[in-house]
């Protein structure tokens, strides 16, 4: 190649080579090498800012349970405010044999307790933090994904995580949510003997986030604690991997997103807290 370029002469090796770093540009940005580790924490501390200026937010939205092939949605909406209010709400249609099941609860604040609604019953909690991680598996991630971000809640924030050391954070090339333009963001966090691949589509104007997928892969036995005992790490070890090779997925998406408001904090009780 250099010897062709020199036989070319400077104006005609320009001509060569042009096209070609137009054409590497593109094979770079398309396989998301393009942009340093400094650029992609940018994008994560962008948005950690955006939520952070936020007085309230809302939003309706999905998510897509792939467990295994087999999938489920379950549909929310959320309701944040500051500086302690929210109300999440979630349902899910679960079709066991030949019977369908309605999974369908919230938790609240409107400033006065925090509360968890499953089932009939409604339950009072400690705190906001213990309310949303409670509700976080039955919601399918809906009452952690933005609430976490939204009050800033440490490790419930996919932000927080990701922006951390040993997220293992890149950026893929940038896609469309809808009609919006997004950067594409990647890291991996470990949770419960888990790892968890981490996939957040950030809006490249309002820097909030439009699609997050969370990726669960199988029980890593190297993260399960020694006071488990060597027996009980033994016994995991033996077990058969049925779902090995067939991670949990969860995508949600986040639709109609409003923000600051105009509010007032009857807004976030939920219809089960008047009737009672």
């Amino acid at each position: 190649m250099i010897t062709i370029l020199s036989k070319l002469g400077p104006v005609k090796a320009l001509r060569f080579i042009a096209p070609l770093a137009i054409m590497l540009t593109v094979i770079w940005n398309s396989a998301g090498y393009a942009k340093d580790d400094s650029t992609t924490l940018r994008v994560i501390q962008d948005s950690k800012a955006a939520y952070a200026a936020l007085s309230n937010y809302s939003d309706t939205g999905k998510v897509i349970i792939d467990t295994h092939g087999r999938l489920r949605t379950n549909i929310f909406n959320v309701h944040l405010a500051r500086s302690n209010y929210y109300r999440i709400e979630w349902e899910e249609m679960l079709t066991i044999g030949h019977h369908t099941m309605t999974n369908k609860g919230a938790t609240w604040s409107s400033g006065s307790g925090d509360f968890l609604l499953v089932g009939k019953g409604i339950q009072t909690m400690t705190n906001r933090d213990l309310a949303l991680s409670a509700a976080s598996a039955i919601s399918s991630l809906a009452s952690t994904t933005i609430p976490g971000i939204f009050f800033n809640i440490g490790k419930m924030s996919d932000l927080t995580v990701l922006a951390s050391k040993g997220s293992q954070l890149s950026q893929e090339k940038d896609e469309q949510v809808g009609e919006v333009d997004c950067d594409v963001v990647i890291g991996w966090r470990e949770q419960t003997w888990q790892r968890i691949k981490m996939t957040l589509w950030i809006g490249k104007h309002d820097h909030l986030i439009h699609q997050s997928r969370s990726v669960f892969e199988d029980v890593d036995i190297t993260l399960i604690p020694d006071n488990m005992g060597r027996e009980n790490k033994a016994a995991l070890q033996r077990e058969p991997r049925r779902n090995q090779g067939n991670p949990t997925i969860f995508t949600e998406i986040h639709e109609n997103i409003s923000t600051n408001y105009a509010f007032k904090s009857s807004d976030f009780v939920h219809e089960a807290a008047v009737v009672e």
